[in-house]
C-alpha cells in the first residue's frame, strides 16, 4: 500500500449524499479510486445498501439520480451488499480504472437503509495539460 494512501469512510442514511472532500486546490493534484465498499451496519436481512461514487453531485431531480447508471460520466463507481439468511456473502464493487478525481467524491446511498462506506485513494501528480483535461471531464463539459 502506498504510504499516501488516503481512507474516506463514514455512515450515511438512506437515500442521501456525502461529499468526500478531496480537493485541495491544486488541480495536478489527483487521486485514483483504488477500493470501494458499502456494507450494512448488521447482518438484519432487509437492509441491504448499494451506492455510487460520483465526481459531481446530482440533484434529486436528475435522470440516473437513484440507480446506478453505467452510461452517466458523472458514476465513477459502484457497489451492494446483499445479506443472505443472515450471511454478508454476495457483495460487488465496481471501480473505473481510468478515472483521477481532482475535485471533491459524492457517495450516494441510493438504498432506503444506513450504509456504512469505505474508499480508498491513491494520489496521482499530473501534468498542467493533464491536470486541465480531467476538471473539463469533472465538470462533464459544462460552462463554468
Amino acid at each position: 500500500m502506498n504510504t499516501n494512501t488516503r481512507v474516506l469512510r463514514g455512515r450515511t442514511q438512506g437515500n442521501t449524499y456525502h461529499r468526500l472532500i478531496v480537493d485541495d486546490g491544486i488541480f495536478t493534484h489527483g487521486y485514483r479510486i483504488m477500493e470501494f465498499h458499502v456494507w450494512a451496519p448488521d447482518a438484519a436481512g432487509g437492509t441491504d445498501p448499494e451506492g455510487y461514487l460520483a465526481i459531481k453531485e446530482l440533484p434529486s431531480t436528475a435522470v440516473g439520480f437513484d440507480a446506478m447508471a453505467a452510461d452517466d460520466g458523472r458514476q465513477v463507481a459502484w457497489a451492494s451488499q446483499i445479506t443472505v439468511a443472515g450471511s454478508r456473502t454476495n457483495t460487488f464493487s465496481i471501480i473505473d480504472p481510468t478515472v483521477v478525481v481532482t475535485q471533491d467524491l459524492f457517495f450516494r446511498n441510493i438504498s432506503g437503509h444506513v450504509a456504512n462506506y469505505l474508499v480508498v485513494i491513491e494520489p496521482v501528480t499530473l501534468t498542467e495539460p493533464q491536470g486541465i483535461l480531467t476538471l473539463i471531464q469533472e465538470r462533464q463539459q459544462d460552462d463554468i
